[in-house]
């Protein structure tokens, strides 16, 4: 299988307090992959880090390529925004329900079933 998403001694520092610490890992097209974690451990951080959102927010280290690109860190805003043309990412966030009558879960269903 193919790495889509390739991450080599990322470290992710917000205001002080250290998110992820030299984690290296990869993904792998064709595969579905689960984030996990309590409330406040760094999981949003880490996705919007992957696709350089709030980049200018963080203190980042490491290595993050996505579909070959060259490392994210070291992108500008307008690369940033060219890789993120081909990236889809999703919020939780109350208000897809309150206004859509929609959750997450509904819209990441109906997504996946398409294929």
């Amino acid at each position: 299988m193919e790495r889509i998403i390739e991450i080599k001694n990322l470290s992710i520092k917000y205001k002080g307090k250290i998110i992820l610490s030299d984690s290296s890992t990869f993904f792998e097209s064709g595969n579905v992959c689960l984030i996990d974690g309590k409330n406040g451990v760094g999981k949003s951080s880490f996705l919007k880090t992957l696709i350089g959102i709030e980049k200018h927010n963080k203190e980042l280290s490491g290595y993050i390529s996505i579909e070959n690109s060259k490392n994210i860190i070291e992108m500008n805003d307008g690369e940033i925004q060219n890789l993120r043309s081909r990236i889809a990412y999703l919020e939780q966030k109350d208000y897809y329900d309150q206004f859509y009558g929609v959750t997450v879960m509904d819209i990441l269903t109906d997504s996946y079933s398409a294929f």
